[in-house]
């Protein structure tokens, strides 16, 4: 179920509260403490989502998908980096799921 399959039929009142909700929950979300998390990614795809205090662990998998990607001939995907992405921690634990 999507959330347009939620809101459709909502009259404009509705819709305005929905929208005034969701702006509060945005906004509560920015102002939480911020987690770090590690993610090894090319231009497409994620290769692996690690802690903050697992960084080793992300140049272990950036160097495993570049020794595979290697190995297949798929130069085209080798483009790897870590990125540093901050979330708020009351997500943080479902980035590990």
């Amino acid at each position: 179920m999507t959330w347009e399959s939620k809101i459709e039929g909502l009259d404009i009142d509705q819709l305005k509260d929905f929208r005034e909700a969701i702006s509060k929950a945005i906004t509560q979300k920015e102002h939480e403490k911020m987690r770090l998390i590690w993610r090894v990614r090319n231009r497409w795809q994620t290769f692996g989502d690690f802690r903050e205090d697992d960084y080793l662990g992300a140049v272990n998998r950036l160097v495993e998908t570049a020794n595979k990607l290697n190995a297949d001939g798929d130069t085209y995907s080798m483009s790897l980096s870590i990125e540093q992405w901050r979330i708020p921690e009351s997500e943080y634990e479902d980035w590990f799921k």
